[in-house]
């Protein structure tokens, strides 16, 4: 009995301990969690763990904003006209035509959001609806541009990026991130939103 009660003592101390410390805290417990999660997943280039620290719908306007990117990368090669820029394009283009889309389909989309702008979050959506897995489709995006960059800067959230200025009302959370870019500190805002427990990052 003694040696029972011994052992119940020391695991309650062991978990008070654990607790105190925050022994196996969630990577999401907190907005700065979330945030440092995703900062560290860049720099590992662990894009499907970046991806879990986002909303679905944020989630979503990344993947739109690559699907754009990768539609507009060959006219960018073409006008750059180097070799490396053209190679660059033809990965990006087949990330895109792995996951569903075409030239010709994100071509049209884009034209009817130059005409109806006001239909953007719409036509946005359309972008990505063929997109089965968009975790693995932003994930390989990256792959092929980030990793082959050879510069931080092209990285979503650079190594150096912290939070300022955090401000919590119920589930959601408002901040700045200050990174350096460019050489240049730069600011922009940031939001996240709490889900079953789980803060993620919700505008980016």
């Amino acid at each position: 009995m003694r040696f029972a009660c011994r052992g119940a003592i020391l695991l309650s101390l062991g978990l008070l301990v654990c607790f105190s410390v925050g022994c196996g805290s969630s990577p999401y417990a907190t907005p700065e969690a979330t945030f440092e999660t995703a900062k560290k997943a860049m720099t590992d280039k662990d894009y499907k763990t970046f991806c879990g620290c986002l909303t679905p719908e944020c989630r979503d306007d990344q993947a739109a904003g690559l699907v754009l990117a990768g539609s507009l990368a060959p006219l960018t090669a073409q006008l750059e006209g180097t070799e490396e820029a053209k190679a660059d394009a033809a990965k990006a283009t087949a990330v895109i035509e792995k996951h569903g889309l075409t030239q010709e389909s994100t071509a049209k989309i884009l034209r009817d959001l130059a005409t109806n702008p006001e239909d953007r979050k719409k036509g946005l959506q359309k972008l990505v609806e063929p997109i089965k897995d968009r975790d693995a489709f932003i994930a390989e995006f990256f792959s092929v541009t980030v990793d082959t960059a050879g510069s931080s800067e092209e990285k979503v959230i650079v190594d150096d990026a912290k939070l300022t200025d955090l401000k919590t009302d119920g589930d959601t959370t408002t901040a700045t991130c200050v990174e350096t870019r460019e050489g240049s500190e730069t600011k922009k805002a940031i939001a996240f939103k709490k889900i079953d427990g789980q803060w993620k990052i919700s505008d980016l």
